[in-house]
């Protein structure tokens, strides 16, 4: 069972569900449509887009809801070219049975942090801990590891001479 929380406020709320309306009139199809909590709590449940286009801006830009687009593609460089299309590229997933393909799309898509599902059961995460720098107009710094300690430094030479 997956529970969603809430979102962080009112204002959030209504910039998720104008998102919503926005891919509604552009002629996404809604195959889920989440309930909006209007009161008691700034819940959305889950909305999934099917039948969308790159130009619809519930695809070009960063929502920060439970709202998610699907795009069909029929080859590797057809999906480098829909994940790579946007402003933005904090993170992305792959879901691929083929190893070989998720590593290849990792590698191509522009993104910060690059997830690769494969058929199985999940493991549980490593505990491992790099930096991610968000790509393009995703956010901004470093986070986490050495280079995310090193963007809240400024290097400086000083040099002394004399007596």
């Amino acid at each position: 069972m997956t529970i969603f929380g809430p979102l962080a406020s009112s204002a959030q709320r209504a910039r998720v569900k104008s998102y919503i309306e926005q891919g509604l009139q552009a002629g996404a199809v809604a195959v889920l449509k989440g309930r909006i909590q209007e009161t008691d709590g700034c819940y959305v449940a889950p909305t999934v887009f099917d039948r969308v286009d790159a130009s619809m801006s519930i695809v070009r830009e960063e929502i920060f809801g439970p709202v998610l687009c699907v795009q069909r593609f029929k080859t590797e460089e057809e999906a480098i070219t829909l994940a790579n299309g946007t402003d933005y590229g904090l993170t992305a997933t792959v879901w691929t049975r083929d190893v070989g393909c998720g590593k290849r799309l990792a590698h191509a898509i522009k993104a910060g942090a690059v997830y690769v599902r494969t058929s199985g059961k999940e493991r549980s995460d490593s505990g491992a801990i790099l930096s991610r720098e968000p790509q393009k107009a995703s956010g901004f710094g470093s986070e986490l590891g050495l280079r995310g300690l090193q963007s809240y430094s400024t290097l400086k030479f000083v040099s002394f001479s004399g007596d």
